[in-house]
């Protein structure tokens, strides 16, 4: 399988996990920044519960949309000081934090003038740590949802391009095949086509010879599992903070954490927190 993500900071296990099963991820830095996401903002185990910590972000100026190769990272509020006390709080008596401590250190003392840059950083050390090799391409231009599920019917790739006529030339022969294949259906049903119609079965499956164009395909953000290796799954909008969509492939499986016992296993934190607790183990929980 290969999958669009959308950038993020600290990204959380299913995020990752999607970098440790996908033959190929494409990076999204060609959409619309929007707020209040994974792309500037992770969440950690905190003694108090679940706490977020989100990297401040300069105002665009104008009222044109700003894509998220374009956000720049703000030095407002001290805000690398107050993350890294935060994680030194969270997870001081994690089995594995003074281990991995030096390598995670340097991103909050250094300046990156980029959220996509520095988020790509932190990508590729913490893959690093955990052992996995992801195959990464940051995206040229924004693919949308309709040219996606053109692209995966046409088994394309992106870069190969499928420009706005090419699109509405092929979207207009779907509509076509679509019609045909429903009269086809609808006159099987009409003749009373096998056991199927006497069990009253949709017209598709009354005809065992015909599926609609796209059944073998499902849209962006579908929580369908794909086995086809060549399918482009879409998670740029599903991994999402406050309104996730569903992910048939990633279930949260418990681990060791620090305030378990407090507050009890809490799920898809920041990958930090899987690599603080497990360590090395950590690749387990992605695989």
């Amino acid at each position: 399988m290969q999958a669009f993500l959308s950038t993020t900071y600290f990204g959380p296990v299913q995020w990752y996990q999607k970098l440790c099963r996908c033959s190929t991820v494409y990076m999204e830095r060609c959409d619309s920044y929007r707020k209040q996401t994974y792309r500037n903002r992770c969440v950690i185990a905190a003694a108090n519960g679940p706490q977020v910590l989100t990297v401040p972000v300069e105002r665009p100026s104008g009222s044109g949309k700003l894509l998220t190769r374009d956000v720049r990272i703000s030095d407002h509020g001290n805000w690398r000081h107050l993350h890294w006390h935060a994680l030194m709080s969270a997870y001081s008596e994690s089995p594995f934090f003074d281990y991995y401590a030096d390598d995670l250190r340097p991103f909050f003392e250094r300046r990156w003038e980029f959220l996509f840059d520095f988020n790509e950083a932190i990508r590729a050390t913490l893959c690093s740590l955990l052992d996995i090799h992801p195959n990464v391409r940051p995206t040229t231009r924004y693919v949308g949802n309709e040219e996606l599920r053109v692209m995966n019917e046409e088994n394309l790739q992106p870069g190969q391009g499928v420009g706005n006529e090419e699109l509405r030339i092929k979207n207009e022969e779907l509509r076509v095949k679509d019609e045909e294949n429903m009269r086809a259906g609808q006159g099987c049903a009409d003749a009373g086509c096998g056991d199927g119609a006497a069990r009253g079965a949709s017209p598709a499956i009354r005809n065992s010879s015909f599926q609609t164009p796209n059944s073998q395909f499902v849209t962006p953000n579908s929580s369908l599992v794909i086995h086809n290796s060549s399918f482009i799954s879409d998670f740029r909008d599903a991994i999402d903070p406050k309104h996730p969509l569903p992910d048939a492939d990633f279930e949260p499986r418990p681990y060791y954490q620090v305030f378990a016992s407090r507050h009890g296993f809490m799920p898809n934190l920041s990958v930090l927190d899987l690599l603080f607790n497990m360590g090395p183990e950590g690749i387990f929980w992605l695989v």
